[in-house]
């Protein structure tokens, strides 16, 4: 809001002064909200609003004044009122004469008034104005001359670059000559003079024109060509002419063109981001162009990519468009009419890349290529083993090699047979990496590991030629200066280039991995994942090529925004800091959605990743399935024992809710615990998580009154358990405990002989008793119930008799008397103050006389089965059938939401708090060789983790993972479809990891095969430390229940 001159003075010259100060004020206020429509593209708008600051200032010479009228000058500019923005900049100079942002606005009004097509300026009074503009340009580069300040230099360059186009139009007007029309002998249209001349005006008109007359041809016939331009050179085009905005002048409301423009292009076409400030003075001038210069696709294509160049050698053509190209962030599509028109104005340096449409009106964006078969059985090179070796050793004549550097990693290797060879004495071989591991007192864990990465082709390619030193990244602290990376070389090397052995040991290796994670030193055994990965997080900092990592802050996606483009802009921001082979190679990109279940924010984020861990769908790995004995309150009957059902992650609260619901019980009044050795083990709380129950565990609720509204002087909650009193063989009496704990809960000011009745009423029905009444148990009328039950009180830590009460022979004891009308808590004193009440009820094997055992200690266990129990049972058998789950399966669940737990949960910056929220993991980018670990083992606590024997079906050959990423959703609002830039994403198996028995007493072995770019073999190997022998193709052979890491690269390699 501007600022209204509201208020009176009574001081003359303190109201003058207050009124300059608030018109100061004023003014500045008109100057921001002028800045902030220039932002936007509203340039009417800005105009009034420095109009309106000027008209407060009229006459005042001051500063402000002056930025008001540059600015004023700039939104002319883009108006096209040329004059006005020369006399605004005239008034600046007359002041400022060495303002060098004004210098080149002058500069530019009067260029542009030598385009107005309204002005009938002879050829002399062109050249005249063109030769001032030169002047202020020349001027403005004087002042510029020797500055460091980035801003300035920017100046300083746009200023060069209008000073070559103006020369250049002053150049055409002094040797232009008038030709004649071939039709009727007259003189060239003026508009044509003025379109010679570069009107970035008339270049906007004609694109214009081109995409409407496409648009009124209202058709898409199968083969339309369409043409891929670089996206920051097309927004840079736009913002040159103006393209995608409206000129004020003529129109009122730019987002109606904007919308009509956009509805010409090809669909799904997005507007360019206009991140620039406004404000003149502090940032650099926005009509301060960059030269433009030729059309540039370099970076859609793939010829200069590090990865190409080692990899992709012998099998990418020079137009072959990188993977994972996004519209809008990486390139945009034009008509053939378009691009053929900005390919006429300012040329272009690479090779023109179309696509046709097809028969169903949609753009392939990578088209499958057809080309000839290339044979696996050329010459390779006897170092690094990739196809088309050209070289030969000199010596002998008989291997062959890429290159010299190849021939320099072998040579150590190969001179011991070079001389051999050249006699014929032996025969070139190769060991295919055929050589085992020796083990080095539990290494297991490492040597399959090792001899998996080894058959990953393009990192042991990278290493066997030598190619990684040029990599070593000795200063990257992360890393461990290229140590690691040089002992996994050593290992590479004895594996694949030492013919004679046939088990090496990787000491080096070993040593080097023990001096930086020593974790993984000593001689226990250890997981070959966790490994697995420290070794690939450490050879890619070891190999970085990035050695000035900067800072890069990633912020999260918002719901809503492209996510196409957020997780392109995301793996660029990441490969500012991380550019490695191994990136290259096995690196990937996850989406993580967090939704806060307060407030509903989303937050989406782009992750790397190395590998893709995956728990394994089971029925009671999803779910669990808890049975829980219930114990009511009123007592006179067995416990029944109900089962819940529940997701794995829950927590003792759900749990007790769900129990509430089945039992009509409230879940207030049920105390939750888990019985063990006839006793109370211990309390559940809330905030337990359900998966820390065993399925050995007895589970028990009892009803009672409100526990959390416990107060002394009102209820008292008493824990019992069962004892027996037995005599051993010496004839000594012990008591023996058994049968089910009680917890239960009475008045505090109940009589002793109150508490005996509300005992053997929860407890009576399980004694064998016809008695007549009157407290007789049998039918004999012959014993009484404390004939059987002694109830004594002990302490809740010690488990000693408490002596609190009196007996007749004056001595204090622990029993609690029969018929006492005493108050309980009369005789407890500071005891009643604990938390519970811990009493032992005693029982005494008597006989009656029929012989009948009164105290049957199986009635102490019985219950009953809920319906609820019962359905689980059956439920649990039908699903005992099933041989396994598919990999497949596998990756349906590790993307599926799931409600993250109290020990872990999400920030909400809304909420300010930490929730747990609903997150769904996604794969986004898909690496070249996907490492998957399958989650068979879960942690329970620091001693001990359960192993899941469960078989999982992966398929050996052909695993599609397209149905599995979530990377070519939604990018506009239905149009999405238009192009398919899906790139293929078949992956075939070459390596397992497989592991036998438990955790940390278990043992690692491998299956692997070789393969390259041309193909791969059918027959894989087994490795099982020093011992490697050949399994063939059987596939039952590699897909067993023992695969723990799967090992797949991907066909077509991206």
């Amino acid at each position: 809001m501007l600022v209204t001159l509201s208020q009176p003075f009574s001081n003359e010259s303190g109201m003058t002064e207050m009124i300059h100060d608030d018109l100061q004020q004023t003014a500045v206020q008109w100057k921001e909200q002028g800045n902030e429509y220039y932002g936007k593209r509203k340039y009417t708008e800005a105009a009034r609003a420095y109009e309106k600051g000027l008209e407060l200032l009229e006459g005042s010479d001051s500063s402000l004044e002056l930025a008001l009228r540059a600015n004023l000058a700039m939104v002319l500019l883009k108006l096209e009122e040329f004059k006005r923005a020369e006399d605004e900049c005239n008034v600046v100079l007359d002041k400022e004469p060495e303002n060098t942002k004004v210098l080149y606005r002058r500069a530019l009004a009067k260029e542009g008034s030598t385009l107005d097509i309204t002005n009938s300026l002879p050829q002399e009074a062109l050249q005249s104005t063109l030769v001032d503009a030169m002047g202020d340009l020349r001027r403005c580069l004087d002042v510029l001359e020797g500055v460091q300040n980035t801003d300035q230099q920017k100046q300083k360059r746009s200023c060069q670059i209008a000073l070559q186009r103006i020369e250049k139009a002053y150049r055409y007007l002094l040797e232009k000559k008038v030709e004649k029309l071939t039709t009727n002998g007259n003189k060239s249209h003026p508009d044509e003079e003025k379109q010679r001349l570069g009107n970035i005006a008339e270049q906007r008109r004609d694109i214009m024109r081109l995409l409407l007359a496409r648009q009124m041809a209202n058709s898409r016939p199968p083969g339309e060509a369409f043409f891929l331009i670089d996206w920051k050179w097309w927004c840079q085009w736009c913002e040159q002419v103006d393209f995608f905005y409206l000129n004020e002048r003529t129109k009122q409301h730019s987002e109606k063109r904007t919308i009509r423009v956009l509805r010409m292009l090809p669909p799904g076409a997005l507007l360019p981001n206009d991140n620039r400030d406004s404000d003149d003075d502090s940032s650099e001038d926005s009509s301060m162009q960059e030269a433009l210069g030729p059309i540039n696709n370099s970076r859609l294509l793939m010829d200069d990519s590090k990865f190409n160049e080692q990899w992709h050698n012998h099998t990418i053509g020079s137009l072959t468009l990188r993977p994972n190209l996004v519209r809008g962030y990486h390139y945009e599509l034009l008509p053939r009419e378009v691009y053929n028109a900005l390919r006429t104005w300012h040329g272009e340096v690479t090779p023109s890349i179309c696509r046709r449409t097809t028969k169903e009106q949609k753009i392939i964006l990578y088209p499958e290529r057809r080309n000839a078969a290339r044979s696996s059985k050329g010459p390779r090179c006897s170092a690094c083993r990739a196809p088309g070796a050209s070289a030969r050793c000199k010596c002998c004549m008989a291997v062959q090699y890429c290159n010299r550097a190849c021939q320099e990693a072998h040579w150590p290797f190969h001179k011991g047979t070079c001389k051999a060879l050249l006699n014929n004495v032996a025969e070139t071989t190769q060991n295919e990496g055929k050589v085992g591991l020796n083990n080095l007192a539990n290494t297991c864990f490492m040597n399959s590991a090792l001899q998996c990465l080894s058959h990953a082709t393009p990192l042991t390619r990278h290493f066997l030629s030598n190619k990684f030193k040029s990599d070593i990244n000795t200063n990257n602290p992360l890393g461990t200066g290229g140590k690691l990376a040089v002992a996994y070389d050593a290992v590479m090397k004895e594996i694949w280039m030492n013919v004679k052995s046939t088990a090496t040991s990787p000491t080096a290796l070993r040593r080097a991995i023990a001096l930086f994670a020593p974790r993984f030193a000593g001689c226990l055994q250890h997981d070959s994942q966790e490994f697995l990965a420290y070794l690939l997080d450490g050879l890619h900092e070891d190999l970085n090529r990035i050695v000035n990592a900067p800072y890069v802050e990633m912020p999260d996606a918002t719901n809503g925004q492209n996510m196409a483009i957020a997780g392109a802009r995301a793996w660029e921001a990441h490969g500012r800091r991380n550019d490695s082979l191994v990136m290259d190679t096995f690196y990937g990109q996850f989406q993580s959605t967090c939704v806060c279940p307060k407030c509903g924010k989303v937050s989406v984020s782009f992750d790397a990743f190395n590998h893709v861990s995956l728990e394994i769908p089971q029925i009671h790995k999803v779910t669990v399935t808890i049975p829980i004995l219930v114990f009511r309150a009123e007592g006179g009957q067995p416990p029944s024992r109900y089962a819940v059902t529940l997701p794995r992650q829950s927590v003792i609260a759900e749990l007790r809710h769900h129990l509430a619901g089945m039992t009509g019980i409230p879940s207030k009044n049920l105390i939750l615990c888990d019985i063990y050795n006839h006793n109370i083990y211990e309390l559940f709380h809330d905030k337990n998580l359900v998966s820390g129950i065993r399925p050995s565990d007895i589970v028990a609720a009892f009803e009672v009154e409100s526990y959390s509204a416990f107060s002394v002087g009102s209820s008292f909650h008493a824990v019992a358990t069962h004892s027996m009193k037995i005599r051993d063989k010496n004839g000594e009496e012990k008591c023996a405990p058994f049968g089910f704990p009680i917890i239960t809960s009475f008045d505090a000011e109940s009589s002793c002989k109150q508490v005996w009745q509300h005992f053997w009423k929860l407890v009576g029905h399980m004694v064998c008793h016809d008695g007549s009444g009157e407290g007789y148990i049998d039918a004999g009328n012959e014993y009484r119930y404390e004939d059987v039950l002694e109830i004594h009180v002990i302490d809740g830590k010690t488990r000693q008799p408490l002596l609190v009460f009196p007996s007749s022979d004056e001595t204090p004891t622990s029993r609690l008397p029969v018929n006492s009308p005493e108050i309980l808590q009369k005789f407890l004193g500071e005891d009643c103050c604990a938390e519970f009440l811990f009493l032992t009820l005693e029982w005494r094997s008597i006989k009656s006389t029929n012989e009948d055992l009164l105290i049957d200690p199986g009635q102490f266990v019985s219950h009953s089965d809920h319906q609820s129990l019962v359905d689980a049972i059956k439920l649990q058998r039908t699903n005992a059938g099933t041989r396994g789950v598919s990999l497949d399966q596998c990756f349906d669940t590790f993307t599926k939401p799931e409600r993250l737990d109290e020990n872990n949960t999400w920030y909400c910056s809304k909420c300010k708090d930490n929730v747990r929220a609903q997150k769904t993991m996604k794969l986004w980018r898909l690496p070249n060789i996907l490492v998957v670990h399958l989650k068979r083992f879960e942690f329970k606590h620091a001693l001990r983790r359960d192993k899941l024997d469960t078989f999982v079906d992966f398929p050996v050959t052909g695993l599609d993972m397209r149905r599995h990423c979530a990377n070519g959703a939604a990018n506009t609002d239905g149009e999405e479809e238009f192009v398919n830039d899906k790139v293929p994403a078949e992956y075939d198996l070459f390596a397992v990891i497989n592991h036998y028995g438990r955790l940390g007493f278990g043992h690692y072995t491998a299956c692997a095969r070789n393969w390259d770019e041309n193909e791969i073999s059918k027959n894989f190997s087994l490795f099982d430390d020093s011992s490697v022998h050949d399994v063939g193709d059987d596939p039952s052979v590699v897909v067993t229940p023992a695969a723990y890491v799967l090992f797949y690269r991907r066909r077509t390699f991206s």
